[in-house]
């Protein structure tokens, strides 16, 4: 049987995750967007009113998305700052953008986010929460930070992993 590949890329909201997801995504790769997931399979507990956003049921998207993967057998990635919420036993790698502090406010301002959503968001991004989350979800060996590069070096890497793990299905 093949194998499939999965990997997860995580981050700060306003990070790359989306933009390298899909620049990474060509053949047979699917791309899958925590948040989009979680909606589309009844995964949403309720809605944020002060964040503006929605609230998952993180043990349920686990549940789901394992119910999803099984018996995949092409790349996946996964994109959210929740990454951790892919079941462990399918993740390969774990990829974390990290984000200049300017940067981030700047994405997050153009978005239309809150003051205090942008402060949560810095507070986020200076405690390393994204990769404290995957470290714990994944371990060590399968997690790997990307420090602020520009796109097409972050990319790179990735496909090189990317590539690697598909030829030797």
């Amino acid at each position: 049987m093949i194998e499939m590949t999965v990997i997860a890329i995580s981050g700060t909201p306003g990070s790359g995750k989306t933009t390298i997801a899909n620049l990474l995504k060509k053949g047979d790769r699917e791309v899958i967007n925590i948040g989009e997931f979680a909606s589309q399979n009844g995964c949403v507990s309720s809605y944020d009113e002060m964040n503006k956003c929605d609230v998952i049921d993180g043990d349920l998207v686990i549940e789901k998305l394992r119910e999803y993967l099984k018996g995949k057998t092409h790349t996946i990635i996964v994109e959210s700052h929740l990454a951790d919420l892919v079941p462990e036993e399918y993740i390969d790698r774990c990829y974390v953008l990290e984000v200049q502090i300017s940067d981030l406010v700047e994405r997050l301002k153009e978005r239309g986010y809150s003051e205090k959503k942008i402060a949560d968001n810095k507070l986020s991004e200076l405690m390393r929460d994204c990769y404290m989350y995957s470290l714990d979800a994944f371990g060590e060996e399968r997690v790997e930070v990307i420090k602020p590069s520009p796109i097409e070096e972050i990319v790179r890497i990735i496909e090189d992993y990317l590539e690697q793990k598909e030829r030797g299905k």
